[in-house]
């Protein structure tokens, strides 16, 4: 087992493309990493380059004590695990997982056999031995692949959404067999995957990626408390963080939070997690609620002073455990599809992002500028945003100097611009159209400048 460190990585492709800027990312020895973000954002590739089928075109990347960038990929030690099962047809399971053990060499067929049976009684594969690969199920297929994998006994794994041709089924199940598998071998892992579900309940630390740079790197659950920036707060967490423009203003019990007709206090503990809030009094901020921070008034014990909002319900969702509601406040809230980062146009949101700069939300003013973690600046696709005081998106500049966007194709739905999402107790029964009062957990309110997109946590 071994540790890896990747020292100032970056990929640029002969085009001009950079896939990854300036990666510094240290995994320790038995530690399974994940890598996460959208499509396109530079993730593969990382992973590419630490098991040599990418050249680096800057830094230095180590395995161990060694530096591997001028060592054949067959030398490394690594093995990886693939999003295709890369089974071949012919073989059974048996000789399958013992490929790459024939091919290599330096092993007797008697240890070749010991290897074997010892990985397909940990994955649980001793029954289909003899099977081939159109005899198995997606699942199984996936877990042959494993098994090829750990029979190299390599220094590191690495897997590239392993995961993503199952079903929500069997992909909960795989889930949890791979964590088992990992904590049970302590083989040090990369895994890389844009569903944050995956991320979260997997990984020992969680490296969020946009644009080639990272944006966090910290365990799964202070990504969720704590996030870096408005990237990691919208692209963590499912429905993504409300994210509100407000302003901070003096209230005669406090500080309170200021949007649209709503007035929020902000709580102690708010308070003391986000000590820079002292110099944003009277100023612009972004505000962050999550959706299962907010609760149907009615159902709420002992509500605090200051901590209710009334809003219309304009969607229902009924989720069984849950329900999640639609709700319109007034004030059009940062749309994550302007948060977006990977390949995709997502970034070309034309929704309200009000007095917040779109160079930052669009990753254009880099990440030193956005994360304020590792990673380093460097300029990526533009964005355009539509104050939400202007009526047609057409008449509007991109505010990064591009020409004006296109109308689009139909109207803007302003109710749709203006909504936030609720996770409720599922004995709520708020409908459609009604009014509502909303219960805010004070104490889990998020800040963030509205120039850098950072945290305003100290």
């Amino acid at each position: 087992m071994a540790a890896i460190v990747l020292d100032g990585i970056t990929k640029q492709f002969p085009d001009g493309t950079t896939a990854v800027r300036s990666l510094d990312l240290s995994i320790a020895d038995g530690e399974l990493m994940v890598l996460v973000g959208p499509s396109g954002c530079g993730k593969t590739t990382a992973l590419r380059l630490v098991a040599g089928l990418e050249e680096v075109t800057e830094g230095t990347i180590f395995i161990g004590d060694r530096p591997v960038n001028d060592v054949e990929p067959r030398d490394r030690d690594i093995a990886m695990v693939f999003q295709s099962y890369a089974l071949y047809p012919h073989l059974t399971v048996r000789q399958n997982m013992a490929f790459s053990l024939k091919y290599r060499g330096g092993n007797s067929k008697d240890e070749i056999g010991r290897r074997v049976a010892e990985a397909a009684r940990i994955l649980e594969l001793e029954p289909l031995l003899e099977r081939k690969p159109r005899q198995l199920s997606g699942g199984q297929r996936q877990r042959v692949a494993m098994g090829r994998a750990i029979v190299r006994q390599p220094q590191a794994f690495l897997m590239d959404e392993p995961l993503s041709n199952l079903d929500a089924k069997l992909r909960v199940q795989m889930r949890a067999e791979i964590a088992r598998l990992q904590r049970s071998l302590g083989v040090t892992t990369i895994y890389v995957t844009h569903d944050q579900t995956e991320a979260m309940t997997l990984g020992s630390r969680v490296a969020v990626i946009r644009h080639g740079e990272l944006q966090q790197v910290a365990p799964p659950q202070e990504l969720y408390l704590r996030p870096a920036n408005l990237f990691v707060a919208s692209f963590i967490g499912s429905p993504a963080m409300n994210l509100i423009e407000a302003s901070v203003e003096r209230g005669d019990g406090g500080p309170q939070v200021c949007f649209g007709p709503h007035r929020l206090a902000i709580g102690e503990k708010p308070v003391r997690e986000h000590p820079a809030l002292e110099r944003y009094l009277g100023q612009k901020v972004v505000l962050g609620i999550r959706p299962e921070h907010l609760e149907d008034a009615s159902l709420a014990h002992d509500a605090a002073p200051g901590s209710v909002i009334g809003v219309t319900v304009e969607l229902r969702e009924e989720l069984g455990s849950e329900v999640d509601l639609h709700c319109a406040v007034g004030v059009a809230p940062l749309h994550p599809a302007g948060l977006g980062g990977g390949e995709m146009d997502a970034d070309r949101d034309v929704g309200g992002l009000g007095a917040v700069s779109a160079r930052v939300l669009a990753g254009t003013e880099g990440a030193g500028a956005l994360a304020g973690t590792e990673g380093a600046g460097g300029t990526e696709g533009a964005a355009t945003s539509v104050p939400a005081q202007v009526a047609d998106p057409a008449q509007v500049a991109d505010l990064t100097g591009a020409a004006p966007l296109a109308a689009p194709a139909g109207p803007v739905a302003s109710a749709l611009a203006a909504t936030i999402v609720a996770r409720m107790d599922p004995r709520t029964t708020l409908q459609v159209g009604e009014q509502a009062r909303v219960q805010v957990d004070l104490a889990a309110l998020h800040f963030f400048d509205p120039e850098t997109g950072t945290s305003l946590r100290g």
